[in-house]
């Protein structure tokens, strides 16, 4: 292969299934890459690679997905509308759009493709997204702006390692905790955030609650918390936290309403 799949031109692939046998990337984008009626299956890398400065597009009845990797790696700028993407790796940016399914799989010994990591930027807008993995359906550790969509999961919808996730007018429903957090900041602004048997929004990120609804068990329980408007309803705490600052909404617990700590 002398092009070695890095010259930057059209690629047009229809009705087609596209995969490898080998432990290598089905396909490596440099170009422009456009998928319709068309499956892409990696083993133990990726379907697709989308290098720096490479489209993809792909139609509804289109695939991407791998055995053991995640579909999709990104380094790029997209945005993607529809088709299939079995768990999508990002370090570039991309927008999703409502119609777009990304899913997660559990391989081998429980191991997981979640639906989601990210490390660069990604804008959702709308959708919805159902998960019953026995673990978080997003990775976050760039920026993650979720706006007027759904995602709903067994087991924890967001885990928030670093970075920034926005959730503007969405409902993000669990089981279990539902946006959980070890560093970062995380901005709720109006949607619903909810879990059923646990703590809708708990760790250590930087929370702030404008105008949105966020009913648990638990509410919140982090470290600083933010409220303005809004409401933070649970059957037991409203809020845990150290430090707090709240205008205006409404704390109902079922037990306390704020319980405050030194972190001892």
């Amino acid at each position: 292969n002398k092009f070695n799949g890095y010259r930057n031109i059209d690629i047009d692939i229809e009705d087609t299934l596209v995969k490898v046998t080998t432990d290598t990337n089905t396909i490596n984008n440099r170009g422009n890459l456009n998928l319709k009626n068309t499956t892409v299956e990696g083993t133990t890398k990726y379907g697709v690679h989308n290098g720096n400065n490479s489209k993809l597009t792909l139609d509804s009845n289109s695939v991407i997905k791998a055995d053991s990797n995640y579909g999709l790696y990104n380094a790029s700028n997209i945005k993607l509308s529809t088709g299939t993407i079995q768990g999508i790796f990002n370090e570039g940016i991309i927008e999703l759009e409502k119609d777009i399914n990304v899913t997660g799989k559990t391989y081998g010994n429980n191991q997981i493709i979640h639906n989601i990591v990210n490390n660069g930027t990604i804008t959702m807008n709308g959708g919805t997204i159902t998960s019953t993995l026995n673990a978080y359906m997003i990775e976050n550790r760039g920026t993650f702006n979720f706006n007027e969509g759904t995602l709903s999961s067994v087991n924890t919808a967001i885990y928030n390692y670093q970075g920034t996730l926005n959730v503007n007018g969405s409902v993000i429903h669990s089981t279990s905790n539902t946006i959980t957090s070890y560093s970062g900041t995380i901005n709720v602004n109006g949607g619903t955030v909810e879990s059923t048997n646990s703590t809708a929004i708990s760790g250590s990120a930087g929370i702030y609650v404008n105008n949105g609804l966020v009913t648990g068990v638990t509410g919140i329980d982090s470290q600083n918390v933010t409220v303005t408007g809004g409401k933070i309803e649970a059957t037991n705490v409203g809020i845990v936290t150290q430090n707090a600052t709240i205008k205006g909404g409404e704390i109902i617990g079922g037990v306390t309403g704020i319980q405050i700590h030194n972190g001892s």
